[in-house]
């Protein structure tokens, strides 16, 4: 394989004229040189003109000039957080925050009060969660993302006695689009709903067994409304969309390995969604 090297713009190898001194800076510049001095690698080269992967074991403050278009977090001895930097000086820069630890949370942030989405700070709670965003003038716009968190639900004897599972999350659910996964564990007879906190909290639930309502809750603010989806009889892996201000209920049997998603139809800017689950074991 046979290479040509351009000559340097003092060179009087060649022509030395304006073009070839300005295709000579073109290249310094994509190869991220300066003066003359360029890269000592291709590698080197690569990085600075695409951005380069990081590895951090714990919070990490992304820097104006370190180069990182990808960070990873792994190997955490506790939840993290990684804060973006300046939008003044970051304009145009895209970066990747990506969870890839097996136990903890990462929380990705603003410097300051600049948003994200425009929220303030956005959680990444599992493994394989990550958001991609761009430098605006205003805020760090996010252009691609996956925050689907799965809950492995666990049965819970005495249906009526009171035992209930609450689980919340305020990060993750907020941007439009974003999904909540339900994964049953050998569940028999679930019920679970997901309502928007602070607007009608449960809103509507009615309990079935065996195709025979067996009981039914209504929160005060619904009204007598139900919110049950048109069947009763559901399909496995359904899916429920939640409105801006409405709630949503499932009422079924879900067994193992079978998923039901709740997917956020609107962008809150200051409530987020709450899931309760009751859960019972039993013929059903």
């Amino acid at each position: 394989m046979s290479y040509i090297q351009l000559p340097a713009k003092t060179s009087s190898d060649l022509n030395a004229s304006a073009d070839i001194n300005q295709l000579q800076e073109n290249i310094e510049a994509l190869k991220g040189g300066s003066g003359g001095t360029p890269p000592t690698t291709d590698i080197e080269s690569m990085a600075l003109l695409l951005g380069s992967l990081s590895y951090q074991p714990g919070d990490y403050d992304i820097l104006d000039d370190d180069g990182f278009g990808k960070i990873l977090f792994s190997g955490g001895s506790s939840n993290s957080k990684q804060t973006l930097p300046t939008l003044a000086d970051n304009q145009g820069r895209i970066i990747t925050c990506y969870n890839a630890d097996t136990t903890f949370e990462l929380n990705v942030d603003g410097e300051g009060a600049e948003p994200i989405g425009g929220m303030t700070d956005i959680d990444l709670p599992k493994k394989g969660n990550y958001i991609t965003v761009i430098g605006t003038s205003s805020e760090w716009k996010i252009i691609n993302e996956n925050i689907t968190c799965i809950i492995e639900m666990e049965g819970i004897n005495g249906f009526g006695s009171g035992n209930l599972k609450c689980i919340e999350y305020t990060g993750f659910n907020k941007q439009f689009g974003n999904l909540i996964t339900i994964a049953s564990d050998s569940v028999n007879g679930t019920i679970a709903t997901v309502a928007k906190s602070g607007v009608y909290g449960v809103n509507a639930m009615r309990y079935y067994n065996g195709g025979a309502e067996v009981g039914i809750v209504r929160n005060a603010t619904a009204g007598e409304r139900d919110l049950r989806p048109s069947s009763i009889a559901q399909p496995k892996n359904i899916g429920v969309g939640i409105g801006s201000s409405e709630g949503a209920v499932f009422i079924g049997h879900l067994e193992d390995g079978d998923i039901l998603t709740f997917q956020c139809l609107n962008t809150p800017t200051d409530l987020y969604f709450s899931m309760l689950f009751i859960s019972y074991l039993g013929a059903n």
